[in-house]
């Protein structure tokens, strides 16, 4: 295994992944992140839903399926606050109600702005 490469097989731990981790996101653009299931059939991309810590669900159009594991969001990113963009799992059968944490991730986004050396006035935004 490579750095940075997901293990095939573990005992514990997520069954979903967003990538990218940790993200410093600029204020005033649109954010794309990907959640991806691993070691677990149990779920499809179509079994997932987004949304951010301070507000409800992501609406669907702001989807993309990739592919049967892996679902991408588009976000605006319009407040200043920094955030949690969080990935679950819809599905109740009995496996993911026993499992749920392991069936939910997030990220935390970093808010900030892009400056150049001739528009010192947006220093403030981080």
């Amino acid at each position: 295994m490579k750095g940075g490469d997901i293990p095939e097989t573990h005992s514990y731990g997520n069954h979903l992944v967003i990538a990218p981790q940790s993200p410093v996101v600029e204020i005033g653009t649109n954010f794309t992140a990907t959640c991806m299931i691993i070691n677990t059939a149990e779920v499809t991309a179509g079994d997932l839903y987004w949304n951010l810590s301070i507000s409800s669900v992501i609406p669907e159009q702001y989807y993309t399926k990739i592919n049967a594991s892996a679902l991408g969001v588009t976000v605006p990113i319009t407040r200043e606050e920094s955030e949690w963009l969080l990935c679950h799992c819809k599905k109740r059968s009995p496996y993911v109600v026993l499992n749920k944490s392991m069936f939910t991730h997030g990220i935390w986004l970093t808010k900030g702005c892009k400056f150049s050396q001739l528009n010192m006035k947006h220093v403030s935004c981080f």
